[in-house]
Order: C-alpha cells, then sequence, then structure tokens
C-alpha cells in the first residue's frame, strides 16, 4: 500500500492579556510519502516566529473542494487572530492543497521571499481583518502556484515587497483573489479565468488569462491584459514605477 506521510500540528493559544509564543530557529517540516501527510499550524490568540520555514507535505492526496481547514492533507494555516512570522523566506510545497485562514489580525509574514505550490486548490480567507497587516506578506517576492484554483476570498490581502506572482495550470485553472499588492511587478496567469478584485503594483501590472475580470488596478508603469473576454473597472497607469522600456506608462489591452 506505500507509505503514508505523517501528521504535525504546531498550535499557539492563549488571551489578549497573555498570548502564547513560540519560537524556532530555521525550521524544517516534512510529512511525504507515497500519500502526502498533513501539517496544520495553528496560531489562536498566539504567535509562532521563526527565522525560516521550509513545509513539505508531498506524496498523492484526493482532491480538496475548499475545504482545506479538514482535510487530511497538504498545508494548513489557521490564524485566529494570532501570527506567523519568519525573518526568512517561507517554502510551503504539497502534493494536496493549502489554506490559510486568518481571522481579525491574524497573518502570516515572512520577512524574505514566500513560495506556495500545490498540484490542487490554494484557499486563502480572512473574515473581520482588522488593521493593516495582510493576510499574507512577503519582505521579497511572493509566488503562489496551484493546479486548478488560487482562491482569496473577500476581506484578504496578498502583499509582497518586490514582485507577486500567482499562477494556475491546469487548463480549467482560474484565479480569484480579492486584492493584492507589489511593490514591483504583478503577475497573473491562468488557463481559464482571472478575477481581480483590486491591484497595486509599483512597476508593471500583467494578466494573461481566457477571461478577465479587474475591479479597479493601479500600477507605476504598464498594465497589460491579455484575453478572449475583458471585464474592467477602473485602470489607473501613473508613470510613478520604473519605467524599463523607456516609452512612457501605458495600459495595452488584447483579446
Amino acid at each position: 500500500n506505500g507509505t503514508t506521510g505523517g501528521r504535525v500540528i504546531l498550535e499557539s493559544f492563549g488571551t489578549p492579556a497573555q498570548p502564547g509564543q513560540i519560537g524556532f530557529g530555521d525550521t524544517a517540516i516534512a510529512a511525504n510519502g507515497d500519500s502526502a501527510g498533513r501539517i496544520g499550524i495553528y496560531a489562536s490568540g498566539g504567535n509562532i516566529a521563526m527565522t525560516s520555514l521550509t513545509a513539505e507535505a508531498l506524496g498523492v492526496a484526493p482532491l480538496t473542494n475548499l475545504d482545506t481547514d479538514v482535510a487530511n492533507t497538504g498545508i494548513f494555516f489557521g490564524l485566529g487572530g494570532g501570527s506567523v512570522t519568519t525573518t526568512g523566506a517561507v517554502s510551503l510545497t504539497t502534493g494536496s492543497s493549502i489554506g490559510v485562514y486568518a481571522q481579525a489580525g491574524g497573518t502570516l509574514a515572512a520577512g524574505g521571499d514566500l513560495s506556495m505550490q500545490a498540484p490542487d486548490e490554494i484557499d486563502i480567507r480572512h473574515d473581520f481583518r482588522t488593521g493593516t497587516a495582510p493576510t499574507i506578506a512577503s519582505g521579497g517576492a511572493m509566488s503562489v502556484t496551484a493546479a486548478s484554483s488560487v482562491r482569496a476570498q473577500p476581506g484578504s490581502l496578498l502583499s509582497a515587497a518586490t514582485s507577486l506572482l500567482v499562477n494556475t495550470t491546469a487548463s480549467n485553472g482560474s484565479v480569484n483573489v480579492d486584492a493584492l499588492e507589489a511593490g514591483t511587478l504583478t503577475l497573473i496567469l491562468a488557463e481559464n479565468f482571472a478575477r481581480v478584485g483590486s491591484t497595486t503594483s509599483g512597476d508593471d501590472l500583467t494578466v494573461n488569462a481566457f477571461g478577465i475580470e479587474i475591479g479597479s488596478a493601479n500600477a507605476g508603469d504598464d498594465i497589460n491584459l491579455n484575453g478572449n473576454m475583458l471585464t474592467l473597472g477602473t485602470l489607473t497607469s501613473d508613470g510613478s514605477g520604473l519605467d524599463s522600456e523607456i516609452d512612457g506608462s501605458n495600459i495595452f489591452l488584447g483579446s
């Protein structure tokens, strides 16, 4: 029957007056097997701090359906008001799905680059978000890649200090995100549909998908939207970013 990856749970909990605190150095977690295992990291009234985090739950796994919080495989973060932070990079890789469910001031924040890779879906939620902290933040580049779906539901915010990639690779793959921020480049790729509520890019925004829906987009240089069907709100290119082509700020629409 082959091997099954194990189950790893980290949890910090407490009260507002006395939050729990867990601290690690460079942290590597593996729950790998012929069948993927499960990694769950929870900050419910407490905080978890690490120097860096590499988490793997590799192996075959049943498909999820926006239920990564109860799945038996994959990688899941439950941020019930607490934070999971690193001073360095975060790398999350699984043969299943990845979920990040936050509430209030809960956040997953990497001081360096942050990457997520899943052959099924990546599901991100943030209920009753308070303050300015993003749901997921990186001090460097952020890369979010799944096969079928990247979904960041209303109230969630993904923020990268430099570039931000959101990518689905399957023929029916779709991106549906509420809010994105990137210090330099934002790149969104989907074979099917890409929907973005709002996005802000210090330099360029590029979206390639069969269907594109954007509520509002602001870019310091160019906006490039390439799709068969375009449903667009407000697009602003203000010239404040790096003009690598030395051609001014532009908006390009292709279908």
